[in-house]
Formats: C-alpha cells, structure tokens, sequence
C-alpha cells in the first residue's frame, strides 16, 4: 500500500494497483454524490459506466453506508460509491483487480468510519499500527526505502511517528542515541536517558525565559519523545512530540504502548 495523497490509498500488489480508496467529507446527499462521481469518472476516462448489483455479503456488513456499484460491460464492477450516514463521508473505490475479486470485496466489508472527533484512530500503514488520538489529523507523510513517517499537528502541538529499516544496518553505522538526535535535531546526548523497557527518552520542559527564547524562534518549547530498538521486528520505531504547553505523559505514553509492527 502507498499513500498517494491526503486521503487517498492505493493498494498494490507486485507494483500493480488492485484497490484505490479516496475519502473526504460532503454536505450532499447520497443521490447527488452518488452522480456526480459518475459524471467525473466517465470524464476523465471516456468509459460509459451502468449500475450493477452489490453484493450481498458487502451490503449486509456496511448497513451504515449508502451504497452503489458500477461497471463496464465485460469487465465487471470498476467503481464502488459509498456515503456513510451518520458522519457524512464520502468514499470513492476504484477495483483495479478482475481475477481476485472475493479478496477485494471481504476488504470493502472491512470499511468503518470512526467519530474523529471522540475516538482514537488506528492507523496501519506498511507493516506498523498506531493509535493516533482523535484531535489530530494527518498533515504530511514520508514514504521512502528504509524510512516512513506521518505527520500529525492539532491546535497545539506537532507529532511525528516513525519508523526505520533494517534496524541493524541503521545501527552498524550509527548508534541508536546518534540516530535519536538527528531526528530530533539537538547538540548534544546529555538529556536522554533509557526507560525500562529499552526505550531512549528525551523531554525539554523550559523555563519561562527559555520558553520566550524558543517562542521568538518559532519553535514549540516542549518536547517528549522516545525511540526504540525492536529487535524482533528488526525496526527502529520513534514517537516525537512538539506542544505549546506541557506535555501530557500519558498521552505519549499511550501513543507509544500502541505503536506495533504487526505480520504482514
């Protein structure tokens, strides 16, 4: 899978597209939505779309959303549109697939669209999970060979999840606290410090003069952050957190307990 934009996944298989997911939220109603997705597909690839019947199984685990199928004659189902109820968001699958449809439909079943505004979001990206709380939202994103990043910002402060491999080629040139902080941009190691459990740990609470000097700098005066070895997962994982005001231990801390490389 890769990020192809804001609000916008592509699911791949040996480089070649199977599944597009496009999301985002829209006072229309289903019917007006419904249309004008059909409208701008046929646009922009000159294809002639016809409704076709959704399947059962799908329909009959997505009893939130409206929904609608289309295809192309002798292809099958190309487009998936959904509209989920409650919340007002809009959804737009594009099946790049035709021989493994069964596979493509039991992931659609899978669609929820949790209340951003009061519940935690997992989010699972390559091989990583994390439970990101509700009031940030995803701003920019990295997706490079051996580094992956996202990017979260509130009204407050910044976050920052990270993820490195292989952990042990990272570490032959350069040592964990070296690595640690780069990332972080500081002078020197002297504030970090090992947690039980492996984890370096660095935190910058300011004075109220340092606070002004950081303020004038443009910077956000407070830091928790934490990095870690996984050996078994031979990944190098980091949760870095920027805020206005204090940070909350047990915010970065939950963020960290979730963060976990899960089999792929």
């Amino acid at each position: 899978m890769r990020a192809a934009g804001n609000q916008h996944l592509i699911f791949e298989r040996s480089f070649q597209a199977v599944l597009e997911i496009r999301w985002q939220k829209t006072a229309k109603t289903s019917e007006r939505f419904f249309t004008s997705a059909r409208d701008q597909y046929s646009t922009l690839t000159g294809t002639k779309l016809t409704l076709k019947k959704t399947p059962a199984a799908v329909k009959e685990a997505l009893t939130e959303f409206d929904m609608q199928c289309c295809g192309v004659d002798k292809v099958g189902i190309v487009l998936v549109l959904l509209l989920h109820r409650p919340s007002g968001t809009q959804i737009m699958v594009q099946l790049h697939a035709v021989d493994d449809r069964d596979k493509l439909w039991s992931t659609l079943a899978s669609i929820s669209c949790p209340d951003l505004e009061k519940e935690e979001v997992t989010w699972k990206i390559q091989d990583f999970q994390v439970d990101i709380p509700p009031a940030y939202r995803l701003t920019r994103f990295t997706m490079e060979a051996g580094l992956s990043a996202l990017y979260f910002e509130n009204s407050s402060s910044q976050l920052q999840i990270c993820r490195m491999a292989p952990a042990d080629l990272r570490l032959h040139a350069s040592s964990l606290e070296d690595i640690f902080s780069t990332l972080l941009g500081l002078p020197s190691r002297e504030a970090m410090f090992y947690e039980d459990g492996g984890r370096l740990v660095y935190k910058r609470t300011p004075s109220i003069l340092q606070q002004i000097g950081l303020r004038l700098r443009r910077q956000k005066p407070f830091i928790a952050a934490a990095f870690w070895h996984n050996q078994q997962a031979n990944r190098l994982q980091g949760v870095f957190q920027h805020t206005i005001h204090p940070t909350s231990a047990d915010v970065h801390s939950s963020i960290c307990a979730s963060y976990e490389i899960i089999p792929i």
